[in-house]
């Protein structure tokens, strides 16, 4: 049996690609499939399906070997492989220059059409993990305050509500290493640390400071 568009022959793939597209878990195995299929219609030896990135093209998914795994933007079109632009993302293959690899095979090839789609898919699965990992953030930033405010308003110890305060914060940030300060006459005097040691002082106007502050300078 041919498969129109798909420039196979034996058993229709469609019924293995139906039970990949219904496992969640199975993602990476269907686009890994689509481009293996891809290569055997055109000729292919590698192909490979990027999803946009800022500034740069990351690769999801690939077969064969020697396409890489990371290209800049304005690198692309200097690339060596060959590539079909996809809504959202790139499909590149090598070696360049394939017979009918630059379109759609004549309007009877469904691949480039359903990569595209499985691109589309992967990356809303990605986004609502990173907006979901971002209310989930929120919660657990939220809960830490209120139990700071807890302990701020359950006893006058200053020791206590620091080492609270700064526990917390290493935990939010997840960091290996804290250390809190509480300014003194226009200086910054080390209350306590947490996981190594750290300066006892800091002018408050220190320039280095300051930019570590500002976010712009690393500790």
């Amino acid at each position: 049996q041919v498969m129109t568009g798909f420039g196979t022959s034996g058993p229709s793939p469609w019924g293995e690609l139906l039970t990949l597209a219904q496992d969640e878990t199975g993602e990476r195995a269907l686009l890994e499939r689509l481009l293996d299929l891809w290569c055997g219609a055109h000729g292919a030896s590698a192909a490979a399906l990027y999803m946009d990135r800022r500034g740069s093209v990351e690769q999801v998914a690939a077969v064969g070997r020697g396409l890489p795994v990371l290209i800049a933007e304005e690198a692309l079109r200097q690339a060596e492989p060959g590539r079909l632009r996809l809504p959202g993302g790139w499909l590149l293959f090598s070696p360049p220059g394939l017979p009918g690899a630059g379109g759609s095979g004549g309007g009877n090839d469904p691949l480039p059409l359903l990569l595209a789609s499985a691109l589309k898919s992967m990356r809303l699965r990605q986004e609502l993990k990173e907006q979901q990992f971002q209310v989930n953030y929120r919660v657990v930033e939220l809960e830490a305050l209120y139990d700071v405010g807890l302990a701020v308003a359950a006893t006058l110890d200053l020791d206590r509500v620091s080492e609270e305060i700064l526990l917390r914060a290493v935990s939010l940030l997840d960091a290996r290493r804290g250390a809190l300060y509480i300014l003194e006459d226009g200086r910054y005097r080390l209350d306590r640390t947490f996981g190594g040691e750290a300066g006892r002082w800091f002018a408050a106007d220190d320039p280095v400071l300051s930019g570590f502050l500002a976010g712009s300078e690393t500790a």
